[in-house]
């Protein structure tokens, strides 16, 4: 597959809202449905870029720290990375697709878990960074008993 296939595929998917050039003149592609808004961005003949722009996330130590944990193997970003945004202002989750050993299935669901994975960003996100999400550690001088069976 290439980037022509793929960014074809997401058109007949989703809504396509732009078309342009980002910053380095490569095609790029805002695409959005229901309450799902992403970037598509060409890099090279078999790589495509997808971002979605995570908001009201807090960006504190404690909100970085999470982001970090949420990247930590995978576990809550997939293939995807949490990051800074390359599109915008803020974190976002993006993933750096390799077209090369994809079909159209494989490539459809690399995308579906992607947008799994940024929806729970959106609705979980800012509860799990904001500083109400903190659980903190009791200290050692603190009154703990340990059970072991």
């Amino acid at each position: 597959m290439i980037t022509d296939d793929a960014m074809k595929i997401l058109a007949t998917a989703f809504d396509l809202q732009r078309a342009g050039m980002d910053a380095e003149g490569r095609l790029e592609q805002d695409f959005g449905r229901d309450e799902i808004f992403f970037v598509a961005t060409e890099f090279g003949p078999r790589q495509v870029r997808l971002a979605v722009p995570l908001s009201g996330l807090s960006l504190d130590a404690h909100g970085l720290q999470r982001l970090l944990e949420g990247n930590c193997l995978g576990h809550e970003s997939g293939s995807a990375q949490l990051a800074w945004s390359p599109i915008g202002d803020g974190a976002a989750l993006v993933d750096v697709i390799d077209l090369t050993a994809l079909d159209v299935d494989l490539f459809q669901e690399r995308v579906t878990d992607f947008l799994i994975y940024a929806h729970y960003w959106q609705i979980e996100g800012p509860a799990l960074t904001g500083g109400d999400a903190v659980q903190p550690m009791p200290s050692d001088a603190s009154e703990m008993t340990t059970f072991r069976v």
